[in-house]
């Protein structure tokens, strides 16, 4: 950043004259680019940088000698000494060295690809064995080489010869310049500088790949083939590349610099996994091994076979439960029917009991090849890990529950939400954090070389022609630059604009003095009352005058010290803001013009030279003029201009765009039985449109010009498409069908529309932005797919596929190969099953068949895949996107629209004064797109709620504010007890509404009493309505207010008042301008007197209808007023679930969230549209791909749709030979039929919800029936590379376009906080209360623990605050930690006494530990401390339970806890949690928002569900019970169960297939299916028939929650993570500039010594208050530099050596006469005396917002100042950001201020030599 500085620094120091302009620029835009540099040089400021100047020339002064010309010349080398540098020089460190070893390891990467362990054919097997030695040899040579040149160790830094140094300066004294001081002295490259070969990172890497991966194999020979297997990491020297490339190098850097940053997190995710693993040993150690099982013979011997069961695409093991061996015969649980035998579910399933009956036994295998258990500490890892990457959690809460109880949902739900949405995410946010400082950093390093280089182009002009002025040109390189650049310059003076214009903070409030004499407390807020009591209130202040006069002294501060106060350093400072206020006024007043100006040189067109040709060199004098250009290199004719003119028109840009919006049309409209003459009329427009978009391409591409054309990357886009339209133009229609498909993303060329809409704009650049980021990002990710498949097939290749697939006859099962489609046979299958593994996407699965296959070491391979792909490039997704959505904002957008107005008013307007024009827009734009800056907007919400307060206007145009009745009722609606009266009502309300359900019948008892409710609720809440409406007024009438001429709208501060006055505030003089920056001023409009109205003749200002949260509470009233009158339609039975909105927005905490959530609702929507839109574009690909092919054959009786049949099980694969050989023809769900059904697959598949089972369904696919008669059902890898497409769903869709919904809701909220100076989700009060106890923890009062003063209690005390007793504890905990981690399933019973033994050894320490706590604390200062009382509980818990320690499961739990201990002592864990406590107010907000989402959903799901028939969703019945679709455990048809959907829903946890069994009907709903349920007396109460679904209902239902509940809501928990890790980072910075709190806390504690004594209070009177300030001058002096007070002793500080402290004090005395605070804060101001004139200097700002309150009783109060609140205002003022006071009871606290002012005023009173005037 300092080189990028110094550049532009020199550019502008060269820049002396300016060229003439062109002949298309005006002598007003010269004038008015003087006038913009004269005004930015009089402010102090640079308006324009020197690296946005126009022109620039050379300076004649010769540079400064550079330092490096001084080093000592570098000794000649001779020998061997020569021979390695000259091998350093001109072979290792050149680029084609490189360039050979990176193509030897693609190539080796090819023939790493091409290895395979099974493979038979021994010539490919010689072929590789002979390449491997050849790579050894040349991987040994460049080792070798590297060693000869670089040496082992050691480091060398070459001298600067004096050789170097001549012909630097030979070349050019600019040139010299330039390299010398910002390239460090020339060619780095031919330096000799390097280090040892084991001293680079990368080269060490490329020796252990070598060694490991090539020579030790070798060594070992063709035997070792599993050491072979290790090769694969050769490939990672692909990554020595990624350095060489700028982006790749801050992705890489970004993971590699993350990783110190992610120890933390590391420590904090294995607490939680230890924690939870632990509790599930205690819970679940051995449940999964009970199982209903029978004894078969098989080959003449017994063996025991569980009970199985298949539904959709799972195969389940029926659990249970035995009692310990008590009940042989089991416990299964039946949901909402109860327990029953094995024998009862073996009936259920079909299965015979006569000759094999089933019985629950204990010591089965677990699920997943034994690997899903608790049943010791390594697998209870695992099966949290799996909960934590919420893949297939229900599946282990389901199994486990139906031999338990679903009461286990409390350990599942609790462990994915705190862990997967909680702790993980703090992953993100070290990422996002390191990610933003790289690519700072890079983009830093390219603006940079980006400056050097336009210098050097610059200099080489000058240098050919000394005399002639150069003249700068903005290229297509240099505009990003300065498109950035001005865009930071905006950004620096709209916040400049915040700060000056942010308005009164804070009004002084007089009415405290007259309380605070008196003695009394009035209530200020009682309206007419008060009013009533004047009278009295009058009589009492005159009983009592004689009282004020006596007044304590020791609650008055002394006087007499105030009048020997000068008060000349405030006289001094007050002079010096007020000029910096007049320069920062003159600044705003020149700013627009000086935007103007910038943005008017940004807008001409970058010239290139493709119309008007390159001009002709120069000729030598006496030489003919030569002409060697090229023909393109010439002027251009006519047909080109004409070309250019329509390429550059807006109406050959719509046409292109309405032909696009048509071929999208046209591309959409297909589906299977789509008729012939449509598909041929659609194939005649394929190929218009085809023709149209080559003849666009050409017009482009000759009218721009190459150069132009490149430039804008949609072009190229274009061109590629076009390219592939033309190449299946020729191709038949067997080969073209993959290739047409792309045609499809022509569509994308619809998003140059999305530029044109205001809203979308910003999300596009944004896009935009991180599209090459992602590209790079994307890339990494397939270099790790590569690496990973090749070691996939190097380890598993013929181990998974085909003897894991085989049914029991030995056959390929249809099922197994469409249900686990990963194999490892070849490199293509084994890369798919990695990328599936980095999507995390069913990963258990991939996990057993490599268990299953290899050995258990197959789950680290799993778990460290899964890893890098869901926690660390998902991550890098995110953290690129939210990094680039930080940078567009509204002045993104301003400057966007600003650029595009100047562009069209320099093709029309070529008359003078154009940029004059100009200068006014900007100024209205500006107003539109940031609105107006200068009312605070703290201020005006302050006003607003007093003025919420008021009766203003005549209710229902009758009842005038003064009326009686409506005051009254006006009094009750804004009682507390009114609106806690309608919130329990609301929440008795929701209960009831849980309670109904399908369950409850109408005309039951429950049922009336129900309706009873309803109606009672409803009426309740109309009349709280109408009394609302009673007292506030209906609506605001009239809708206007008419102010002194002025028409206003309801909201003050708006855009529309500014955009009125636009003109006349052209008329204004300099003068009057400055008024509109007046700080009084709401509007930054010339003031007006304020008229006193009268409120009867007021509208309704505080009318019901007023706000929006009025309007929603009516909507909500009115809904359930339609759904009395038709209790039968389940929609409207379901808007009764909105109610809870009614107690949302009634709760702050609740309704800020809400709020927020309302202002970035623009923005959420724009980015759901963008997203949905790329969906519907790989639908529309997905539809030309597979529309039809998804068609499988299954059999009749078949229970799943996945048991597909194929040849040569049938004659052949198509829809007629199925049905006619007796099987059935299905097509499943999610398919590519047609675009809806098409686009509803591509959002599950980029959810990574199962996304594998489309996947084997695209492989499976056998071709389009309309060009191949034969295909039509589904055979297994038929098309392997069809995998392409889903590859593609899952990078752009998966990983980037569902990440832009999350980063665009992170960024909303970033946005809000940073515009409201306010947390987006936390109301003011907890702003307040986070902020202060950041600083309270670093900053405490309290150190330690107070001694006891018996001396018996000493020892004690003594003995327990020694570090050794605290250790020893710690090591206690840890074993105890260890020994519980130690236990297992199947241990013997010796372990388990000596277990239990130690327990009561550690139970009887922690007790011990207790009562020495007790008796050294004292029984208060124990329990003051929250840990001490939660050791407490657990010891006292355990002593009364220790009876019960091995009967009760929850009991033992007890035991757990104590880990939990561990967090108070190891200070890392504390430190960690003490952050993510910080979040925990924003986690409850959010957490409270989602509880009303959910139960609205719940309501909503219980009432449009409830009665769907359980199935698969392809009318197969659930014959028990099951994970997927709709089942007696899943389903509606309660309220926690719709809840438990929802939550699944959101962990994105298979809601595909509960969507599709849902809303199944017509032949997925037969009458067969709800007559099986019937038959068995289903549903058992009878309250209600089956019925079918609505698929309609379903889709909208199940899509609106994954929008509201996981992209919205859920992801707010990332926006609560990131910002309070950023806090955290940003707060720790800021602790170096307050380690002088230290030294005013010592004077406060010292202060506090002395009036308490030995008490602790945590406050002060007001009067030490003040003698801590004046002890601490450091501290003082910081507070006047953080208000700009501080002395000048130049006017500037740079010359100034501040580490001189005599030149300091002689500074400081010739200027003012004495040692005071001047220049900055500097060691010396602890010499300075601390006066009431520094602190006066202070107060007066009103800025050190300190609340002081009264304490003690009403005869001796006195005024205290919180050690809290001065901590919290000083600390805040100092590091910023600066906190707004809430509106506060003058009665019961007083501002500082207010009460200084006070001071000065009896100071005044009675008679002062000198008056200070504010």
């Amino acid at each position: 950043m300092a080189e990028k500085e110094l550049a532009t620094e020199l550019v502008s120091n060269l820049t002396d004259q300016k060229e003439p302009t062109d002949n298309n620029e005006t002598k007003d835009e010269q004038d008015t680019s003087n006038d913009a540099t004269k005004n930015a040089t009089d402010t102090g400021t640079v308006g324009t940088s020197g690296e946005d100047k126009e022109e620039i020339v050379a300076s004649s002064k010769p540079p400064l000698a550079n330092s490096k010309a001084a080093a000592p010349p570098e000794p000649e080398l001779s020998g061997i000494a020569k021979w390695r540098r000259a091998v350093r020089l001109d072979v290792v460190q050149t680029a084609w060295f490189e360039t050979v070893i990176l193509v030897v390891i693609v190539i080796n990467c090819v023939f790493l690809a091409l290895d395979n362990p099974k493979n038979e054919d021994e010539t490919l097997e010689i072929v590789i064995f002979v390449t491997e030695v050849v790579f050894t040899i040349i991987y040994c040579l460049e080792i070798a080489i590297k060693w000869f040149a670089y040496g082992l160790f050691g480091r060398h830094v070459a001298a600067t010869t004096s050789a170097d140094v001549n012909n630097e300066q030979k070349a050019s004294v600019f040139q010299y310049m330039v390299h010398s001081v910002f390239q460090h002295g020339g060619n780095d490259e031919k330096r000799d500088n390097y280090v040892g070969y084991f001293l680079d990172g990368w080269n060490v890497l490329d020796f252990l790949v070598v060694v490991i991966g090539s020579i030790v194999p070798l060594i070992l020979g063709p035997g070792a083939a599993s050491v072979a297997s290790i090769r694969a990491i050769r490939i990672l020297r692909a990554l020595r590349t990624i350095p060489r490339v700028p982006r790749l190098k801050s992705l890489v850097a970004t993971i590699i610099n993350a990783l110190p940053g992610l120890t933390g997190t590391a420590v904090l995710l294995s607490f939680f996994f230890i924690v939870f693993g632990i509790i599930g040993i205690q819970l679940f150690h051995g449940d999964l091994k009970q199982q209903c099982t029978t004894d078969v013979l098989i080959d003449g011997e017994e063996v025991r076979v569980p009970l199985t069961y298949i539904s959709l695409s799972s195969e389940y093991v029926a659990f249970c439960s035995n009692d310990d061996g008590k009940n042989p015969s089991g416990d299964v649980l039946f949901p909402h029917a109860g327990m029953y035998t094995c024998n009862d579910l073996a009936v259920a399933l079909g299965e015979n009991i006569v000759d094999a009956p089933y019985e629950c036994t204990g010591g089965n295998e677990n699920p997943l090849a034994g690997m899903q258990n608790y049943d010791n500490i390594f697998y209870a890892l695992l099966q949290v890990f799996q909960a934590v990457t919420l893949q297939d959690w229900s599946a282990q809460m389901y199994n486990i529950a139906r031999g338990n109880t679903y009461m286990v949902a409390f350990f599942f739900i609790p462990l994915t939400f705190l862990v997967s949405f909680f702790a993980i995410n703090l992953i993100l946010a070290v990422i996002v954090n390191t990610y933003g400082e790289s690519i700072f950093a890079v983009q830093t390093e390219e603006d940079t070389d980006d400056t050097l280089d336009e210098m050097d182009e610059l200099i080489q002009q000058k240098t050919s022609k000394r005399s002639a002025p150069v003249k700068q040109q903005i290229t297509y390189q240099t505009y990003p630059r300065k498109l950035r650049a001005l865009r930071d310059k905006v950004k620096t003076f709209e916040q400049l604009f915040k700060e000056y214009n942010q308005g009164p903070v804070e009004r002084a409030n007089k009415q405290h003095e007259l309380q605070r004499k008196t003695k009394m407390r009035v209530d200020t807020t009682r309206g007419n009352d008060a009013e009533a009591n004047v009278k009295s209130l009058h009589l009492e202040l005159q009983a009592i005058a004689e009282d004020i006069q006596n007044e304590s002294k020791e609650e008055m501060y002394d006087t007499a010290e105030l009048k020997e106060e000068t008060w000349e350093f405030t006289e001094r400072a007050d002079r010096q803001r007020k000029l910096r206020k007049e320069m920062i006024e003159d600044m705003m007043l020149n700013f627009n013009k000086d935007l103007a100006f910038e943005v008017w040189l940004l807008a001409k067109p970058i010239k290139d030279d493709w119309l008007n040709g390159k001009a002709v060199e120069t000729p030598i004098a006496g030489r003919p003029v030569v002409d060697r250009r090229h023909f393109w290199e010439k002027k251009k004719g006519t047909p080109v201009r004409w070309l250019h003119w329509c390429a550059t028109s807006e109406w050959f840009e719509r046409l292109v765009i309405f032909t696009i919006l048509l071929n999208t049309i046209a591309l959409a409209i297909q589906w299977p039985a789509m008729d012939e003459s449509l598909f041929e009329a659609l194939r005649i427009l394929n190929y218009l449109f085809t023709a149209l978009f080559a003849l666009e391409l050409l017009v482009k591409f000759i009218g721009l010009g190459p150069q132009r054309w490149w430039f804008d990357m949609f072009n190229i886009f274009d061109a590629v498409i076009v390219l592939i339209s033309v190449v299946e133009l020729f191709l038949p229609n067997s080969q073209g069908a993959a290739v047409s498909a792309f045609r499809a993303l022509r569509v994308l060329r619809v998003l140059r529309l999305l530029h044109q809409i205001p809203g979308l704009r910003s999300l596009f650049t944004s896009i935009l932005a991180s599209f090459e980021p992602v590209v790079f990002l994307i890339l990494i990710i397939l270099i790790f797919v590569f690496m990973f498949g090749v070691l996939g097939v190097q380890i598993y290749s013929g181990e998974v596929y085909p003897d894991l697939r085989l049914d029991d006859d030995g056959q390929l099962s249809g099922f197994l190969q469409m249900t686990r489609p990963w194999r490892f046979g070849n490199l293509w299958y084994s890369m798919i099953a990695f990328l599936q593994l980095f999507t995390a996407d069913g990963w258990p699965l991939i996990m057993e068949d490599t268990v299953t296959a290899r050995s258990s070491a197959s789950v680290l391979l799993v778990v460290i895949a899964v890893v890098i792909g869901l926690w660390l490039f998902r991550n890098m997704f995110l953290a690129i996107l939210i990094n680039r959505m930080s940078t567009q904002d509204n002045i993104q957008v301003m400057i966007d629209d600003l650029l595009d107005l100047a562009k069209q008013k320099q093709r029309i307007l070529e008359q003078k004064g154009a940029i004059k024009d100009f200068e006014r827009d900007v100024r209205t734009i500006r107003r539109q797109r940031l609105g107006s800056q200068v009312a605070s907007k703290h201020q005006q919400r302050i006003e607003e709620i007093e003025a919420s307060k008021r009766i203003t206007g005549k209710s229902f145009k009758r009842f005038a504010p003064d009326n009686r009745m409506r005051m009254w009722v006006h009094k009750l609606q804004a009682s507390d007890a009114f609106e806690w009266c309608i919130n329990s009502l609301i929440l008795v309300n929701c209960v009831f509404l849980a309670i109904n359900g399908p369950h409850v019948p109408l005309n039951s008892e429950l049922g009336v009493i129900l309706r009873v409710l309803d109606i009672f609720f409803t009426v309740t809440f109309t009349i709280e309505m109408l009394l609302k409406m009673f007292a506030l007024g209906v609506y605001v009438s009239p809708f206007t207010v008419s102010i002194c001429g002025k028409t206003f709208g309801g909201s003050s501060g708006g855009d529309g008042a500014l955009d009125a006055t636009a003109d006349a505030d052209e008329k204004m003089s300099d003068k009057e301008k400055k008024l509109a920056f007046d700080s009084s001023s709401n509007l930054g409009l010339p003031q007006v007197d304020k008229v006193e109205v009268d409120p009867a003749t007021m509208p309704c200002t505080n009318a019901y209808f007023h706000t929006w949260w009025n309007r929603l509470d009516a909507l909500v009233v009115f809904f359930a007023i339609i759904g009395l009158f038709a209790p039968q339609v389940k929609f409207l039975r379901g808007l009764r679930a909105i109610r809870p909105i009614r107690i949302a927005i009634r709760i702050p905490q609740v309704r800020v969230v809400v709020k927020s959530l309302g202002a970035s609702l623009g923005n959420v929507f724009h980015a759901v549209c963008f997203s949905f839109f790329i969906l519907f574009v790989l639908g529309i690909v997905g539809v030309q791909l597979f529309c039809g092919q998804f068609g499988r054959c299954i059999e009749v009786d078949s229970a799943s749709p996945f048991d597909v049949v194929y040849p040569p099980q049938i004659s052949e694969a198509t829809e007629a030979a199925c049905v006619a050989e007796g099987y059935e023809y299905i097509v499943p769900g999610y398919n590519f039929d047609n675009i809806v059904t098409s686009t509803l697959t591509v959002f599950k598949i980029s959810m990574f919800s199962n996304w594998y089972e489309e996947l084997a369904s695209g492989m499976a696919a056998t071709g389009n029936a309309r060009h191949e008669p034969s295909a039509g059902t589904a055979v297994p890898y038929n098309q392997p590379f069809a995998a392409l497409f889903f590859v593609g769903i899952v990078l752009v869709a998966g990983f980037f376009v569902l990440n832009i919904i999350i980063s665009v809701v992170v960024d909303s909220f970033n946005r809000i906080k940073n515009e409201d100076e306010a947390n987006a989700l936390l109301t003011p009060e907890q702003v307040l209360w986070v902020r202060k106890r950041r600083f309270l923890q670093h900053f405490p009062l309290k150190m330690g623990h107070k001694p006891p003063r018996q001396a018996w209690r000493m020892l004690f005390f003594n003995f327990i605050e020694q570090p050794c007793f605290e250790y020893f504890i710690i090591g206690c905990i840890l074993v105890n930690t260890i020994i519980l981690m130690c236990e297992h399933d199947g241990q013997p019973q010796s372990l388990t006494d000596a277990m239990l033994y130690l327990e009561y050894v550690f139970l009887a320490i922690y007790t011990i530990e207790a009562a020495l706590k007790l008796t050294g604390y004292g029984v208060r200062q124990y329990f003051r401390d929250w840990w001490n009382v939660f050791d407490f509980l657990i010891v006292f818990v355990s002593l009364a339970t220790i009876g019960f320690n091995s009967g009760f499961a929850v009991i033992r739990l007890l035991r757990v806890l104590r880990v939990i201990r561990l967090v108070k002592r190891a200070p890392l864990l504390r430190a960690l949690f003490i952050t993510l406590g910080y979040a925990v107010p924003s986690i409850v907000n959010i957490g409270l928002l989602c509880l009303v989402i959910f139960f609205i959903f719940g309501i909503f799901g219980v009432e449009l569900f409830g009665t769907v028939v359980p199935s698969d969703g392809y009318g197969n019945p659930i014959l028990y019970d099951g994970n997927d679709g709709l089942t007696p455990s899943v389903n509606f048809e309660y309220f926690n169960g719709a809840l438990l959907i929802l939550y699944r829903s959101v962990t994105n946890d298979g809601w595909g297939s509960i969507l599709f069994a849902a809303g199944a009907q017509g032949s997925n709903c037969p009458d067969s299916l709800r007559d099986f349920y019937t038959n068995r007396g289903l549903p058992a109460d009878g309250a209600f028939e089956y019925q079918c679904g609505s698929m309609p209902w379903a889709v909208i239902y199940f899509v609106l929650f994954s929008i509201f509940g996981t992209f919205v809501l859920i992801n707010l928990f990332i926006a609560v993570i990131l910002d309070t890790y950023v806090d955290n980072v940003e707060f720790e910075k800021k602790l170096l500039d307050l380690e002088l709190m230290h030294e005013w806390k010592a004077n406060w504690r010292e202060k506090e010594k002395t009036r308490f004594g030995t008490k602790r209070k945590p406050f002060l009177p007001i009067k030490d208050f003040i003698t801590t300030l004046k002890e601490s001058p450091l501290l003082v002096g910081k507070l006047l530099h953080a208000l700009n007070l501080r002395l000048n002793i130049e006017d500037t500080d740079v010359e100034i050596d501040y580490a001189n402290m005599d030149e300091l004090k002689r500074r400081s005395t010739d200027a003012y006469g004495k040692l005071d605070f001047v220049g900055r804060p500097n060691p010396l101001d602890a010499e300075v005396k601390v006066t009431n004139d520094h602190l006066n200097a202070i107060f007066t700002t009103r800025r050190l917002r300190i609340l002081c309150t009264y304490r003690g009783s009403q005869m001796d109060e006195q005024l205290v100042v919180m050690y809290s609140d001065a901590l919290f205002a000083m600390a805040s003022l100092l590091v910023g950001p600066e906190f707004r006071l809430l509106p506060y009871d003058s009665n019961q606290v007083v501002h500082l201020a207010d009460w200084w002012a006070e001071q000065l005023e009896e100071m005044m009173m009675s008679g002062s030599p000198r008056m200070f005037q504010q």
